[in-house]
């Protein structure tokens, strides 16, 4: 799927470089050729080849359009038709990216949080979409058994990256998003390894832990920045207080790290090191 996906625009920007509609049937031909870009930059998940290929494809289709702009015409290409049918493709493109924009707007209030990674990191689940946010499947109202996982459907995904945004080879260490009491730090089937911090009245899940750091357990307090062990990628989510019996099943919560909304496709930058166990 990666490589489809990284192939795509590839195929998309030569044909408009060396076979580009003629005339003014080749503004139709960049607006579709650009609508596709913006679509597949808003909606993939680019961690390969690197989570900044998006930006490069739309930095060589804009140098494709002004060197193009000095080609000869080809003369015996049909201008009509097919720009008449591209246009009509990037009008029905431009919905799409719409909606993908209108999915990335979350409401300017939610749990603010610090990194969990000293490291950038990639958010490849994360928006108001099912599209970009995986985690909005627990809202499905076809499954009542999902009402127990509520509190989840506005959580995100994170992977550590390089300063290219390439994906590092191993786990990476977890801080403490905020400082808290620990409710619980378990293993769940559906979230694995996870810690679970009451911050300040509300709960934030640290899930998708590759290993937990020595020590924590429920009833400790953690401070914001303490070790909570490694992982890469893992996934956050923010909720209000919810039953013993059902505890990811409070009203979830927006959340906003270091001041950043985190959608699908941000790099949002990595936070101070961890701190020693208290």
């Amino acid at each position: 799927m990666a490589y489809l996906q990284f192939g795509a625009p590839v195929v998309l920007i030569l044909w408009f470089a060396l076979a580009p509609l003629r005339g003014r049937a080749r503004l139709a031909h960049a607006a579709l050729t650009a609508t596709c870009l913006l679509i597949a930059g808003l909606l993939f998940r680019w961690s390969w080849p690197s989570a900044y290929a998006p930006v490069l494809f739309l930095g060589v289709f804009l140098l494709a359009f002004v060197i193009g702009r000095r080609r000869p015409a080809n003369h015996r290409q049909p201008v009509l038709w097919p720009g008449f049918l591209a246009g009509l493709l990037a009008l029905a493109g431009g919905v799409g990216v719409a909606v993908l924009v209108n999915a990335r707007l979350l409401p300017p209030a939610g749990v603010l949080l610090a990194s969990p990674f000293a490291a950038p990191a990639l958010v490849t689940e994360g928006g108001a979409l099912r599209l970009i946010n995986r985690h909005r499947d627990v809202l499905d109202p076809d499954s009542p058994s999902l009402g127990s996982w509520r509190g989840t459907a506005h959580g995100i995904s994170l992977l550590p990256v390089d300063r290219l945004g390439r994906p590092l080879p191993a786990p990476q260490p977890v801080q403490a998003p905020c400082a808290g009491g620990v409710i619980a730090a378990t293993s769940d089937p559906r979230l694995g390894p996870l810690v679970l911090i009451d911050c300040g009245g509300d709960w934030v899940t640290v899930s998708g832990l590759a290993t937990t750091a020595p020590g924590i357990a429920v009833g400790q307090k953690v401070s914001q920045g303490q070790a909570l062990g490694e992982g890469g990628p893992i996934t956050l989510h923010a909720q209000r207080p919810a039953s013993a019996a059902h505890p990811f099943s409070g009203t979830p919560l927006w959340l906003q790290i270091a001041g950043v909304k985190p959608v699908r496709g941000w790099i949002l930058s990595g936070g101070p090191q961890p701190a020693p166990a208290e």
